[in-house]
């Protein structure tokens, strides 16, 4: 077959341009010390970089994750060792307060510190998050879940949501407890009952009932798991006309006391409770008294307060305050066993923060290994091989140059 001169300088020419190339790509390798420069250098290697970059961003978030909970679980886990100290000091304060030759004087002493712990025990309970976040609140979390309401008593606004975030592919961790479980739903040391308004009344401002006191443990018990509701009448009903009310059940609406004269201050008394109103109610005015076997802890220590405050020196003063004394502590201890319990799993949940996190430390650094592999040169490896397809360039050129110079009429 013959050839031509065009075909042997296509040929020369199809040399150096590979060859050139190869130096090219060679040299952005080392320019930018990546092994792969576009997706067409090595096809393979690039869908497994996209995947493992992938991989990387879902970690990143789980990372990011994983800090925002601990966070969360470490505040929470903060705020609650604080309302340990506030209840613990409490404590010391009911025991004091059993000291049966206290004055008036020392019994309203202690009521001033109870008072001032009351307060901070009420802050603790609606402290909020870094994102303004009430901790305690559930998925409510934009009200403070812990109110005393106008009319009296306290209640429980938040709900019993709990906020999970995902720090793993399979695993997810709760990053708040709901202030129901821990500080609501305590169990009495004895049948209890917690006061309150009705939230339609119209007096104003409004009248106030006290959180109360047992007066007869016996008779409470008896009465549970019945329900109180004390209604203002008109004044008309009784004569001289004035402030007067109906006590009945709340199941069934039997009548207990029926129009009942009240002068503001006045205390009632019904079955083992004790409650005081303060102010006059308008007409159709109600206050509720709900028995329970569960006592939440902003009562317990405003009841205590409350028992400080009013309790009389006699002798049956001092026996209720005896026994109130008795209740609280085992109240105290039952609040800060559900303090003590929730501690336990916010420390679980944060030992499973760690423990994901360790692991998916070393999957990223696996992860990065295996990217550093695949995408980035070895640059003693990429220098010597550029080095060697300069070489095979220039041969490549000088080749051609003496082969197109070749010619029958240089041999004459």
């Amino acid at each position: 077959m013959r050839i031509s001169n065009i075909d042997i300088f296509k040929a020369g020419l199809d040399q150096i341009l590979k060859n050139n190339e190869r130096v090219v790509n060679t040299q952005q390798q080392v320019a930018s010390g990546r092994r792969i420069v576009t997706p067409g250098d090595d096809p393979v290697a690039t869908t497994k970089v996209l995947a493992v970059n992938q991989e990387l961003a879902i970690l990143d978030q789980y990372k990011r994750n994983l800090d925002g909970a601990e966070n969360n679980l470490k505040l929470e886990e903060a705020v609650l060792t604080g309302v340990v100290n506030i209840m613990q000091r409490v404590r010391e304060l009911t025991i004091q307060a059993g000291d049966g030759i206290l004055t008036e004087e020392d019994k309203r002493a202690i009521a001033d510190e109870v008072e001032v712990r009351l307060k901070e025990l009420q802050d603790s309970l609606n402290r909020k998050d870094a994102s303004g976040v009430y901790i305690f609140a559930g998925f409510q979390a934009d009200e403070p879940p812990f109110v005393e309401k106008a009319g009296g008593g306290f209640e429980f606004t938040g709900d019993e949501g709990q906020r999970f975030l995902q720090i793993a592919a399979s695993t997810t961790v709760a990053i708040n407890d709901s202030g129901k479980g821990i500080f609501v739903d305590i169990p009495s040391a004895q049948k209890t009952f917690l006061s309150s308004a009705s939230d339609s009344n119209t007096a104003s401002p409004p009248a106030k009932i006290s959180v109360g006191q047992i007066i007869d443990q016996d008779a409470l018990d008896t009465f549970y798991p019945e329900d109180i509701v004390i209604t203002f009448n008109p004044e008309t009903d009784i004569v001289p006309n004035g402030p007067n009310y109906t006590i009945k059940t709340a199941n069934g609406g039997l009548t207990l006391v029926s129009n009942q004269a009240f002068a503001a201050g006045d205390s009632i008394a019904i079955k083992g409770m004790n409650v005081t109103i303060d102010g006059v109610p308008s007409q159709g005015d109600s206050f509720f008294l709900k028995t329970s076997d569960k006592q939440d802890a902003l009562t317990t220590v405003k009841r205590l307060q409350d028992a400080l405050n009013n309790s009389s020196n006699d002798e049956q003063g001092r026996q209720l305050l005896a026994q109130l004394v008795s209740d609280t502590l085992v109240n105290i201890d039952n609040t800060l066993e559900s303090m003590t319990n929730t501690q336990a799993k916010i420390g679980g949940r944060l030992n499973t923060i760690e423990s994901t996190r360790n692991l998916q430390e070393d999957v990223e650094i696996v992860s990065e290994e295996l990217l550093s592999e695949l995408l980035y040169v070895d640059e003693a490896e990429a220098i010597s091989q550029l080095s060697f397809e300069n070489y095979l360039l220039q041969a490549a050129q000088q080749s051609y140059v003496a082969i197109t110079n070749l010619s029958l009429f240089n041999q004459l």
